[in-house]
């Protein structure tokens, strides 16, 4: 683990393998850059890969709020990646790669994408689905809106943790939780909306890079959806289901997802 001042924050990074490709790992928000490790692990032999704690996570200094959490991390991945790179992502940090690949498509090679949170790519493709997803997301916004961060963290891993009920989580991880809420909403924004213009008529449909995404079967309603959203509009992606996971599926069922991303490179190289 090194720390270096990265857009003019101290920012924790790791490296994991020892293969002639870059590979570069982003992880959840409440994770941090081991969260993606036994993934990457897989891939010693193929790539050497380089991951960070996303500002407020692990090492890395602590968020600033003074700007869109999302623009400042992708700041961030573009003062790492100056050669053509093999992406892997997670949830929040799935979004991120999305918006690096829209913005340079010639520095990446592929995408392996674990349930981008991207909500705005599937409500663009479908507005109804609002009617469904707003009134369950209203509690959570409700309880950060009243720094109710007890309320907000329970809700939040309800949804987009591992399954594990909150009273049988231990304290520390949920003590963890509690206090990196207000990142979660630092991030809502740019889930929400299209920040960095992927949805436009020449936006993602552009990255031409083989990409795979994976979700869980058991994963929030939402996950499948936005998928399909963005592998309609990418020309070259796929979408994998690994029975019996949830949101959490690269940490959970890391070996499985490791089999199928193994299948997705070989037909790609």
């Amino acid at each position: 683990m090194t720390i270096q001042k990265r857009t003019g924050l101290d920012i924790n990074e790791i490296s994991v393998g020892h293969g002639p490709e870059h590979g570069f790992l982003l992880h959840c928000t409440l994770g941090n850059a081991g969260s993606l490790t036994r993934f990457g692990n897989g891939f010693s032999d193929k790539m050497t890969m380089t991951g960070f704690d996303l500002p407020g996570h692990g090492k890395s200094q602590d968020w600033t709020f003074e700007e869109d959490y999302q623009n400042r991390i992708l700041a961030i991945t573009e003062s790492f990646i100056t050669v053509p790179t093999h992406l892997i992502g997670h949830s929040f940090g799935a979004t991120v790669a999305l918006r690096f690949a829209h913005k340079h498509p010639h520095l990446v090679k592929s995408m392996v994408l674990f349930e981008p949170v991207f909500f705005q790519a599937a409500l663009n493709a479908q507005p109804d689905l609002g009617d469904r997803y707003f009134p369950l997301h209203t509690p959570f916004v409700d309880a950060l809106a009243a720094k109710d961060h007890v309320t907000s963290a329970r809700l939040f891993l309800s949804d987009w943790g591992d399954g594990t009920p909150w009273e049988d989580l231990p304290e520390a991880f949920r003590a963890a939780a509690i206090e990196r809420m207000p990142l979660v909403g630092a991030g809502a924004t740019s889930v929400h909306q299209d920040l960095g213009g992927l949805l436009e008529p020449n936006g993602l449909s552009r990255v031409n890079a083989p990409t795979l995404f994976m979700r869980g079967q058991k994963t929030h309603f939402m996950i499948p959806h936005i998928h399909k959203a963005l592998c309609d509009m990418m020309p070259n992606a796929l979408d994998i289901e690994i029975p019996g996971a949830g949101h959490m599926v690269p940490i959970t069922h890391a070996k499985h997802c490791i089999e199928v991303a193994a299948h997705f490179y070989e037909n790609i190289s």
